[in-house]
């Protein structure tokens, strides 16, 4: 049976401590914030470079707001399953199917490059090899659902199939690069790496790990908090 991955992991309270104490991300939080306040309250306008950065701001956070939260609530559920759960259902790293996997389910996962690239950061954090990531992270923004439809709209159904089938083929070929270059040592291995068990029974783990999911507004909370 698998370790709790809460267990393996820094505390809410910890993980937000490391947040308090990061410069970086207070001063350029803070600057989003208060552009996106003024371009909400139409306090500034479009004549002044303040007016033009407000409403930017505001205008981008539009449109990527829904990828980022989903990017929060996909990586608050992957901190909440089983490491061994995560690396079996993409596969072992360098297994025939791995890069394949890895690209399927950049393409299903329809998220903006925004919250994918968050997305896969969290993969390799929890084990998933650089080529795993990269066939992920390459083949999920060419094929979002919005561009596929826009897709068959401009070109057609059969194009876009063609289209999606080459993103994906170019995806699994990068991320052969990426895997190449770290088995020859000319980039570092995963850390996070683990050898996945002989016969791992994934679909018992996996009706175990969701089961044990807390959907209680509490833990739901502590999941967004996490993610």
């Amino acid at each position: 049976m698998s370790e709790s991955t809460s267990d393996q992991s820094p505390s809410t309270v910890s993980r937000l401590q490391g947040y308090r104490g990061d410069r970086f991300l207070q001063i350029t939080a803070t600057i989003v914030l208060i552009l996106f306040a003024l371009g909400i309250s139409g306090a500034v306008t479009m004549d002044t470079a303040l007016g033009r950065a407000a409403h930017t701001v505001h205008e981008y956070l539009g449109i990527m707001w829904w990828g980022l939260v989903a990017a929060i609530i996909a990586i608050g559920v992957l901190e909440r399953l089983p490491q061994e759960l995560i690396i079996a259902v993409l596969g072992r790293p360098g297994s025939r199917y791995s890069l394949l996997r890895a690209a399927a389910a950049g393409v299903l996962l329809d998220l903006c490059s925004h919250g994918i690239l968050a997305v896969g950061a969290k993969l390799y954090h929890r084990g998933a090899s650089a080529g795993q990531v990269m066939a992920f992270l390459i083949a999920s923004p060419w094929n979002s659902l919005s561009l596929t439809l826009i897709l068959i709209t401009l070109i057609g159904l059969a194009w876009t199939l063609t289209f999606i089938a080459l993103s994906v083929v170019i995806a699994i070929f990068t991320g052969w690069v990426f895997d190449r270059l770290v088995s020859r040592g000319q980039l570092p291995a995963n850390p996070a790496h683990i050898e996945l068990p002989d016969n791992y029974p994934i679909k018992t783990e996996a009706k175990r790990a969701f089961s044990t999911l807390d959907l209680s507004p509490k833990g739901s909370a502590n999941l967004l908090v996490d993610g």
